[in-house]
């Protein structure tokens, strides 16, 4: 058998014995502009400028975040204990619903520590990939792991110019 054919076949083999993903499966993109003014008023904490934004992918149940905070003016650890990381999490729920998260992201602040970056991977369920259709799923940054909400948003459908708004209207300095 020459070489190609049997690598070839081998090929073969090995996709047969392995889920792959189907070729025409639609990417699904959606956003997240972390604000205060969204958080549930029984969980507002400290007034902060801060702002985050993120991109969410979803490729049949598996969903990809990457995104970024900045302005944090909370003070993020106890002057006894060491530094503490944001948290951000993944919950179910509508505008105003407070509920127990179902993913938390990985954080990384950056050096000044009032801004940094968040990521993960996670495989939804049919059930949480169905709230995310809805919209019924939001995304929050903690300052402490059991303290209030400080910035919040509905993860929804990506649409640019809505985004693009938020950039421009984040960008704009308020006293």
């Amino acid at each position: 058998m020459k070489p190609i054919v049997l690598l070839f076949c081998l090929a073969m083999i090995a996709c047969s014995t392995k889920e792959v993903q189907s070729v025409d499966e639609e990417v699904l993109t959606f956003s997240v502009m972390m604000v205060q003014e969204n958080v549930a008023t029984t969980s507002m904490g400290e007034i902060t400028p801060a702002s985050g934004g993120a991109k969410l992918t979803l490729l049949g149940n598996e969903l990809t975040v990457t995104g970024e905070f900045e302005d944090l003016n909370i003070q993020m650890q106890d002057a006894s204990e060491r530094p503490q990381t944001p948290v951000v999490h993944i919950h179910p729920g509508l505008p105003g619903e407070e509920n127990e998260y179902l993913y938390e992201l990985e954080v990384k602040l950056h050096d000044e520590g009032n801004s940094g970056t968040f990521y993960g991977t996670f495989e939804l369920s049919d059930d949480e990939v169905a709230l995310l259709a809805d919209g019924r799923l939001y995304m929050d940054l903690h300052t402490h792991p059991q303290g209030p909400s400080t910035i919040r948003d509905q993860i929804q459908i990506y649409e640019p110019q809505d985004f693009e708004t938020f950039l421009t209207s984040a960008m704009v300095y308020k006293p």
